[in-house]
């Protein structure tokens, strides 16, 4: 933690050149996070004869596992960020549930029994505030970065017979990772935020954050494999709620713009 803090500190103090004054607050909350997928299978494998899949590429594709696949990711959890006004260091500890639905080209769509996970989610953006109507609000465009660690599967579903499992028709290429090959990966972010200032130093935040996924070291390992077969991208949303308090400001010559305390407003 205390390098998040060293961070987001030299970044503020490093943008505070431009700017009169900036403040350190800190806070936590509640965040959730709401991501799809979906991922199709090339029109070379749906070969469809009154309903029934034939050729030699729609049975390939059976061997191999590929499906038509829609994912959906919902969590909800915890956080705690750091603020040194134009940069926001967050870290979130979330229980993550996974559902998908399966379309194979000779089978039905079928829906997987969801599973769950315990995630950690540590991001880090730049910002920049700017006062609005009154001086009790405050809103912020966000961009930045978010690396994502599975922590535990709750469900089984990467147990040790799943996570060696391999291509039928392809035996040394592992078509099933384990939990950390499949879920730890970075996110790019940008959204926007606000801050109500309820009282001087204590302010209410809420921040909404749309994300796509960049592919992760079992991804790239495999990118042009699943390339010729698949195609989709994970993103999503985060929207999350806290209540900061302001630890200290800091001025570097110039003027300072105060903002009232609500009795003043």
């Amino acid at each position: 933690m205390k390098y998040a803090y060293t961070i987001v500190l030299a970044f503020a103090v490093a943008v505070s050149a431009y700017s009169a004054d900036f403040s350190l607050s800190a806070g936590g909350g509640m965040s959730g996070i709401f991501h799809w997928k979906d991922a199709a299978v090339k029109d070379k494998y749906k070969n469809y004869v009154n309903g029934n899949a034939v050729g030699a590429d729609t049975t390939e594709a059976m061997l191999r596992g590929f499906n038509d696949t829609k994912e959906r990711v919902n969590g909800f959890g915890l956080h705690g960020f750091l603020d040194g006004t134009y940069a926001e260091f967050n870290a979130a500890m979330l229980f993550v549930w996974v559902t998908q639905t399966l379309d194979n080209p000779v089978m039905e769509a079928n829906t997987h029994d969801p599973y769950m996970l315990t995630q950690l989610y540590f991001s880090l953006y730049g910002k920049y505030p700017v006062d609005i109507g009154t001086t009790r609000w405050t809103v912020f465009p966000l961009v930045g970065i978010t690396y994502q660690v599975a922590l535990a599967d709750q469900g089984g579903k990467f147990g040790d017979d799943l996570s060696n499992m391999t291509d039928a028709a392809n035996p040394s290429h592992q078509i099933s990772p384990t939990v950390d090959e499949l879920w730890n990966s970075f996110w790019l972010k940008a959204g926007v935020g606000a801050d109500y200032h309820f009282l001087e130093k204590l302010f209410l935040r809420a921040e909404l954050l749309y994300g796509l996924k960049l592919p992760n070291g079992f991804e790239f390992a495999n990118a042009k494999y699943w390339a010729e077969n698949l195609s989709g991208l994970s993103n999503g949303v985060n929207l999350s709620v806290a209540i900061g308090y302001k630890v200290k400001s800091f001025n570097f010559g110039g003027k300072s713009k105060e903002k009232q305390s609500p009795e003043e407003i």
